[in-house]
């Protein structure tokens, strides 16, 4: 009975079936896509048991004389046609993997060339900003002396922003980078704005390095203005920085309770123009308030 030619098909079938079981849980350690192979796996096990359960039917019932020998011989050729194509998918998923692992590594390279870019230009950036500090402490004319002051805290800005580009983990945060304007500005009016408290109560925005670059200077000027014009004669100063979503839009909102604002910053202020400039080539917008203190809302 054993040497039934079903039998001996049935035995061959479950054979071919099991090593297509093992090939594919091979291709799942290979390849890395588990649920898709895993689903395989558990047809080919179904079927190995189904062909197992015929296999002790006929061994059992005495039948497997009589047995037609066609149907066992059309599973014998899907089993190793199934193994076949196991076998010959192989190759074809080693370049696969190989080519991922390729595509990954060159990835990794290129985000480290882009984070070393991203470190020189800050160093050029910082470089900078000591020529033009040096320049300004040499120069007798104050207003050349405000104007130089205003442009190494914009050079500073746009540092932090590369900075945030090449930094990992923490550094990469919105709240971080607002967190270093926001330090840089107090630090360049400390003398005469020890007293300022500067609350940084912003979220994390997701933001390209172009709209990084233009919100950190917007936010720049903004702090910038508050700390030379609002805070005349005012008892306890107060800056607050935070982020909100309103209708769709991301929102920077800079808000004082400082003196509010001339009449001629809204028109006449070359950081407001500088504002506008920015925010018009994004197509965000800029509002002023005056009441009670100055707000500044920058809508993304």
């Amino acid at each position: 009975m054993w040497c039934s030619p079903v039998v001996a098909l049935l035995i061959v079938s479950i054979v071919l079936q099991l090593a297509a079981a093992v090939m594919a849980i091979v291709l799942i350690h290979r390849s890395g896509f588990t649920f898709a192979w895993a689903l395989i796996v558990v047809a080919i096990v179904l079927m190995t048991i189904r062909r197992i359960t015929s296999l002790v039917h006929l061994v059992g019932t005495g039948a497997a004389a009589q047995a037609p020998i066609g149907p066992e011989t059309i599973a014998l050729a899907i089993s190793l046609a199934l193994f076949a194509g196991l076998l010959l998918l192989l190759p074809a998923l080693r370049d696969l993997v190989g080519s991922r692992d390729r595509y990954r590594d060159r990835a990794h390279a290129n985000e480290l060339l882009v984070r070393e870019s991203h470190h020189h230009v800050k160093n050029d950036l910082q470089l900078l900003s000591s020529l033009v500090s040096l320049q300004r402490d040499e120069t007798g004319d104050d207003t050349l002396r405000g104007f130089l002051s205003d442009l190494i805290l914009r050079i500073r800005a746009l540092s932090l922003s590369h900075e945030r580009l090449y930094r990992p983990t923490d550094a990469e945060s919105f709240q971080f980078y607002v967190q270093g304007i926001i330090d840089s500005v107090r630090d360049a009016f400390a003398n005469g704005s020890t007293r300022v408290a500067v609350v940084n109560e912003v979220g994390d925005l997701d933001l390209s390095r172009d709209q990084l670059l233009h919100c950190g200077l917007v936010l720049n000027e903004a702090l910038t203005n508050t700390m030379k014009h609002a805070f005349t004669g005012i008892a306890n100063p107060r800056v607050v920085v935070r982020t909100r979503f309103e209708h769709g839009s991301r929102v920077l909102e800079i808000a004082d309770n400082g003196v509010g604002l001339p009449p001629s910053v809204e028109t006449d202020g070359f950081g407001t123009r500088l504002m506008e400039t920015i925010v018009e080539a994004e197509g965000w917008a800029l509002e002023l308030e005056s009441n009670g203190g100055t707000t500044v809302r920058l809508v993304m």
